[in-house]
Protein backbone atom coordinates (compact mmCIF):
# COMPACT_ATOMS: atom_id res chain seq x y z
CA UNK A 1 0.00 0.00 0.00
CA UNK A 2 0.92 3.49 -0.97
CA UNK A 3 -0.58 6.67 0.23
CA UNK A 4 0.44 10.52 -0.26
CA UNK A 5 0.19 13.95 0.30
CA UNK A 6 0.90 16.88 -1.04
CA UNK A 7 2.35 19.68 1.06
CA UNK A 8 2.66 22.56 -0.95
CA UNK A 9 5.43 21.13 -4.06
CA UNK A 10 6.77 18.71 -2.14
CA UNK A 11 5.47 14.86 -2.18
CA UNK A 12 5.32 13.08 1.07
CA UNK A 13 4.86 9.09 -0.10
CA UNK A 14 4.81 6.28 2.67
CA UNK A 15 4.68 2.84 1.50
CA UNK A 16 4.75 -0.42 3.35
CA UNK A 17 6.64 -3.13 1.78
CA UNK A 18 4.31 -4.15 -1.09
CA UNK A 19 4.71 -2.52 -4.91
CA UNK A 20 2.31 0.36 -5.37
CA UNK A 21 -0.77 -0.70 -7.32
CA UNK A 22 -1.30 0.86 -10.65
CA UNK A 23 -4.09 3.30 -9.11
CA UNK A 24 -1.70 4.50 -6.13
CA UNK A 25 0.91 4.88 -8.65
CA UNK A 26 -1.11 6.72 -11.16
CA UNK A 27 -1.77 9.52 -8.34
CA UNK A 28 1.73 10.13 -8.03
CA UNK A 29 2.62 10.23 -11.81
CA UNK A 30 -0.41 12.46 -12.24
CA UNK A 31 0.78 15.28 -9.71
CA UNK A 32 4.16 14.92 -11.74
CA UNK A 33 2.92 15.19 -14.98
CA UNK A 34 0.55 18.40 -14.05
CA UNK A 35 4.21 19.73 -12.37
CA UNK A 36 3.05 20.62 -9.35
CA UNK A 37 5.75 18.40 -7.46
CA UNK A 38 9.64 19.72 -7.52
CA UNK A 39 10.67 17.64 -4.34
CA UNK A 40 9.28 13.63 -3.11
CA UNK A 41 10.34 12.48 0.13
CA UNK A 42 9.94 8.65 0.14
CA UNK A 43 9.17 6.72 3.42
CA UNK A 44 9.16 2.90 2.69
CA UNK A 45 9.12 -0.43 4.25
CA UNK A 46 10.96 -2.09 1.29
CA UNK A 47 7.57 -1.51 -1.50
CA UNK A 48 9.07 -0.29 -4.93
CA UNK A 49 8.05 0.14 -7.82
CA UNK A 50 7.83 -2.70 -10.68
CA UNK A 51 9.86 -1.89 -13.63
CA UNK A 52 6.51 -0.75 -16.12
CA UNK A 53 5.86 1.86 -13.28
CA UNK A 54 9.67 2.72 -12.91
CA UNK A 55 9.66 3.52 -16.86
CA UNK A 56 6.52 5.28 -16.39
CA UNK A 57 8.27 7.49 -13.55
CA UNK A 58 11.30 8.28 -16.07
CA UNK A 59 8.69 9.47 -19.17
CA UNK A 60 6.60 11.35 -16.36
CA UNK A 61 9.36 13.57 -15.18
CA UNK A 62 10.96 13.69 -18.54
CA UNK A 63 13.18 17.04 -17.98
CA UNK A 64 11.82 18.03 -15.21
CA UNK A 65 13.93 18.33 -11.98
CA UNK A 66 12.37 16.49 -9.12
CA UNK A 67 14.71 15.80 -6.00
CA UNK A 68 13.82 12.90 -4.47
CA UNK A 69 15.15 11.08 -1.18
CA UNK A 70 13.98 7.69 -0.33
CA UNK A 71 14.11 6.48 3.12
CA UNK A 72 14.56 2.51 4.00
CA UNK A 73 15.87 -0.15 5.56
CA UNK A 74 15.14 -2.27 2.48
CA UNK A 75 18.25 -2.91 0.61
CA UNK A 76 15.96 -4.20 -2.48
CA UNK A 77 14.59 -0.46 -2.29
CA UNK A 78 17.90 1.32 -2.36
CA UNK A 79 18.74 -0.81 -5.17
CA UNK A 80 15.72 0.02 -7.08
CA UNK A 81 16.44 4.14 -6.13
CA UNK A 82 19.97 3.51 -7.85
CA UNK A 83 18.39 1.81 -11.11
CA UNK A 84 15.75 4.55 -11.39
CA UNK A 85 18.03 7.54 -10.86
CA UNK A 86 20.64 5.33 -13.61
CA UNK A 87 17.56 5.20 -15.74
CA UNK A 88 16.44 9.12 -15.32
CA UNK A 89 20.34 9.95 -16.02
CA UNK A 90 20.34 12.15 -12.78
CA UNK A 91 21.47 12.07 -9.41
CA UNK A 92 18.39 14.35 -8.33
CA UNK A 93 17.47 10.59 -6.72
CA UNK A 94 19.03 8.95 -3.73
CA UNK A 95 18.65 6.74 -1.26
CA UNK A 96 18.82 7.06 2.67
CA UNK A 97 18.94 4.65 5.45
CA UNK A 98 16.60 5.75 8.49
CA UNK A 99 19.10 7.29 10.46
CA UNK A 100 20.53 9.37 7.54
CA UNK A 101 16.85 11.09 7.80
CA UNK A 102 18.20 14.52 8.24
CA UNK A 103 20.71 13.76 5.14
CA UNK A 104 17.50 13.09 2.88
CA UNK A 105 15.57 16.50 3.90
CA UNK A 106 19.13 17.74 3.38
CA UNK A 107 18.98 16.63 0.05
CA UNK A 108 15.53 17.79 -1.18
CA UNK A 109 15.89 21.18 0.30
CA UNK A 110 13.47 20.16 3.58
CA UNK A 111 15.76 20.51 6.58
CA UNK A 112 13.85 23.10 8.36
CA UNK A 113 10.13 21.13 7.63
CA UNK A 114 11.15 18.15 9.59
CA UNK A 115 8.43 18.17 12.43
CA UNK A 116 6.02 19.25 9.86
CA UNK A 117 6.99 15.86 7.81
CA UNK A 118 6.89 13.92 10.63
CA UNK A 119 3.57 14.99 11.74
CA UNK A 120 2.57 14.56 7.95
CA UNK A 121 3.87 11.31 7.86
CA UNK A 122 2.22 10.16 11.09
CA UNK A 123 -1.15 11.36 9.36
CA UNK A 124 -0.26 9.37 6.20
CA UNK A 125 -0.08 6.32 8.52
CA UNK A 126 -3.25 7.09 10.57
CA UNK A 127 -5.21 6.66 6.88
CA UNK A 128 -3.31 3.89 6.06
CA UNK A 129 -5.26 -0.11 5.54
CA UNK A 130 -2.25 -1.86 5.87
CA UNK A 131 -1.58 -3.00 9.13
CA UNK A 132 2.37 -3.21 8.34
CA UNK A 133 1.68 0.87 8.05
CA UNK A 134 -0.39 1.10 11.00
CA UNK A 135 2.24 -0.86 13.20
CA UNK A 136 4.96 1.77 12.40
CA UNK A 137 3.07 4.69 13.61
Amino acid sequence: MMVLELLGDLLLVVEDDNPPTDAEWNQELELIRAQKVKTILVRTQGGSPNALQRRQYAEATGKQRILVSVVTDSSVAVAVVSLIGWLVGRRDLMAFRPTEHAAALEHIGASGRAAELKAAEKRLRGRATSPTLQASR
